[in-house]
């Protein structure tokens, strides 16, 4: 392994008490979240950041699409700032700027950015009106349309009475270029659905010019659980240029931010992360040398700070012997984690046996980890389209399975699919338990029924 990657530690004896424990209280499956192990993410952003403060202005926005429980959200920011990182939080909608309103005890400058895929007046006002009341330090609102545009300009006197000296606005760029056919080609060119391409760009900055806005940010989606510096250094670089391009043909124009969003990711086979010391320092190598000021760099991590601190624990409910393979079958499914159905991208896991005399050993047969539902494609471990089952050790009915670095893209993913209830979360910090989310009842299923039909 390069310095380019980290390695995640093993499950720590702590941390396997900890399960038992928070296991025999509230029973299987759960979410656990690891305070120690979130705040090890943070202190490496902080120390990366620190290193090369003098040449560039990082700033580091928590992605709430990675996980939004509001507990975990104030636990990270207060490590955020006990880390020397200014904190910072990046809502995608409406609703996570409703759970961060909700949140108490959070830090006094903190910094918010609000990219919505979908932003209309409705929403603008409202997000004006939780913002201009609440204790935020700075407020970032990326601007991905022109309809978005339009809509903000004519709103545009109303913010800067409230609140012109703390409120920032900059644009998603599309970059082009890729003319790939797999997944990355939804991230940029053409048939990208984020950002704004040439005339757009264009007629955009001119109406934010129009209304008075000489100050402006720009932002990139560079796309989701990137393995290779490579790939964000070839981002990074046409991000440049595409901006040197922009503030050239635009006379009177000022740079007020650079934001590269996020896509750090985790290698979930091999259990190794992007080194964000690696990460700052392509930031600062691309863009320091942009202008003679300390430029201001956001970027906006999620999965690296969450994921590795979060584990599912299901026990082993039935195993299906087939000879040459078996088939292990534990009581979640792709209801509760549906990252494996979705992207095919399988996580590592630990068994935790419940038969102490037991002796560990390897199957002669390879196996799959199976859900409870019944898609046929609910898979948690191995992958079928691949005829690729994995080697754990001997299980048996009862005994836990832990799957591991699943903090990000978990619970908030989760649905009652198959009429499967959202398993609790809980928060370990030290020797502490929190439950931070409740098991829901099967009346919740019913919740939103009416007992009675009502004409519309």
């Amino acid at each position: 392994m390069s310095d380019e990657m980290i390695k995640i530690a093993e499950l720590r004896d702590s941390e396997r008490e900890a399960i038992q424990k928070i296991v025999s209280k509230v029973g299987t499956p759960v979410y656990i979240y690891f305070q120690e192990r979130m705040e090890e993410q943070i202190r490496r952003f902080g120390d990366a950041v620190e290193k090369f403060s003098s040449d560039v202005e990082v700033q580091c926005y928590f992605a709430m699409l990675a996980n939004h429980n509001p507990y975990l959200i104030r636990q990270i920011l207060q490590a955020m700032e006990d880390n020397g990182l200014s904190p910072g939080v990046l809502c995608a909608s409406e609703g996570h700027l409703r759970i961060l309103s909700r949140i108490s005890s959070l830090p006094r400058r903190l910094n918010i950015i609000y990219s919505d895929a979908f932003l209309d007046e409705s929403k603008l006002s409202q997000f004006i009106h939780y913002l201009s009341s609440s204790e935020a330090y700075t407020l970032i609102l990326i601007l991905q349309t022109l309809q978005q545009t339009e809509i903000f300009t004519q709103k545009w006197p109303q913010i800067k009475e409230k609140m012109s000296e703390k409120f920032h606005v900059g644009v998603r760029i599309k970059l082009v270029g890729s003319s790939s056919k797999d997944i990355y080609s939804l991230y940029h060119g053409q048939n990208a659905r984020f950002g704004l391409m040439r005339n757009n760009l264009q007629e955009a900055l001119s109406k934010l010019k129009s209304c008075g806005i000489s100050q402006v940010g720009f932002h990139i989606y560079p796309g989701t659980n990137i393995l290779y510096l490579s790939e964000l250094e070839s981002l990074y670089n046409g991000l440049l240029q595409t901006i040197q391009k922009i503030l050239t043909y635009n006379s009177g124009l000022e740079l007020d931010f650079i934001d590269v969003g996020g896509g750090f990711g985790i290698n979930y086979q091999k259990r190794e992360f992007l080194n964000p010391d690696k990460v700052i320092e392509i930031l600062k190598n691309i863009f320091s040398p942009l202008s003679d000021k300390k430029e201001r760099i956001l970027i906006e991590p999620g999965r690296t700070i969450i994921g590795p601190a979060g584990v599912l624990i299901a026990k082993v409910v039935d195993i299906k012997d087939e000879g040459s393979r078996k088939f292990v079958v534990v009581d979640t499914g792709l209801s509760h984690f549906a990252r494996p159905y979705i992207y095919r991208q399988y996580h590592q896991v630990q068994v935790i046996p419940q038969n102490e005399r037991r002796v560990k050993t390897n199957w002669d047969a390879d196996a799959f980890i199976v859900g409870i539902t019944m898609a046929s494609g609910d898979f948690l471990a191995g992958d079928p389209l691949e005829d690729a089952p994995i080697k754990i050790e001997r299980v048996e009915i009862g005994d836990l399975i832990a799957f591991l670095d699943v903090g990000a893209y978990g619970f908030c993913m989760s649905s009652n699919f198959s009429g499967l209830l959202k398993p609790p979360e809980v928060l370990v910090e030290g020797k502490n338990y929190y439950l931070v989310r409740e098991r829901k009842e099967v009346g919740y299923l019913l919740a939103e029924v009416p007992l009675c039909l009502k004409s519309l």
